[in-house]
């Protein structure tokens, strides 16, 4: 990547210098063809001039548009990989709780794989991901409505501390930070929820619109056969 660099800037420099000696010779070369009082070296020059401008555009425009291009295939991969590192680690975040337990390989697993996200996500959803993780090794859960009262006391307690910090340093989600909102019962505006882990991400995507928050828990919260209404054998016609 340095080479390459150094290569662009020497070919600018070549290219400026270059246009810039066209330039200054002009006059001489003008004031030459008058005294040869000669219209073929008029049109000689004209000719040359052109197709020195012809090239030097023609090369410029090649340039810029390989490296559009470069720009363009770099997206479209990076963009390929994001989703398969996101789909990842969605997929351990909601197998984490299907048998009722989180452990702490699950948590592990989740981490290492944030951390792989991390090298791709906005600084945005990196707080996100950070607070979202901070939650989970600390009080073992997904969901505000699993924190215990002892929990409660604690997270209310890290919040201010975390509000009397710097933005950078604050372990708090952006987001959640510069939120006006008061702490005090109301903690619940301060806990990065599922659904803020996942409007992150789709944020970040920047393909898709609309927020979910709120949405995503409605049907994580809702447990299977909850009313006792299935079929016993469940079969379906």
């Amino acid at each position: 990547m340095h080479n390459l660099t150094i290569k662009y800037i020497a070919y600018w420099i070549g290219l400026t210098a270059f246009l810039l000696l066209v330039y200054f010779l002009i006059g001489k070369i003008l004031i030459a063809a008058e005294a040869l009082q000669s219209p073929l070296a008029f049109e000689l020059f004209a000719a040359v001039m052109g197709s020195i401008v012809t090239v030097a555009a023609m090369t410029i425009m090649m340039r810029s548009q390989l490296q559009q291009d470069k720009d363009r295939e770099f997206s479209s991969q990076l963009f390929q990989k994001k989703i398969d590192i996101y789909e990842k680690l969605l997929q351990l975040v909601f197998s984490m709780d299907d048998d009722g337990t989180i452990s702490r390989d699950e948590i592990q697993a989740i981490e290492n794989q944030i951390g792989i996200a991390s090298l791709v996500a906005h600084r945005d959803l990196v707080s996100r991901f950070a607070q979202f993780l901070y939650q989970l090794k600390i009080y073992g859960v997904v969901y505000f409505r699993n924190m215990t009262a002892p929990q409660l006391a604690h997270f209310k307690s890290f919040v201010m501390e975390e509000k009397q910090k710097t933005l950078v340093a604050s372990k708090l989600a952006n987001h959640i930070y510069l939120s006006t909102a008061p702490i005090a019962d109301n903690e619940i505006a301060h806990f990065l929820s599922l659904d803020d882990f996942i409007q992150g991400i789709r944020e970040d995507l920047a393909v898709v619109e609309g927020d979910v928050k709120h949405d995503i828990e409605h049907f994580v919260r809702t447990p299977i056969d909850q009313y006792k209404l299935f079929k016993n054998p469940n079969l379906v016609d």
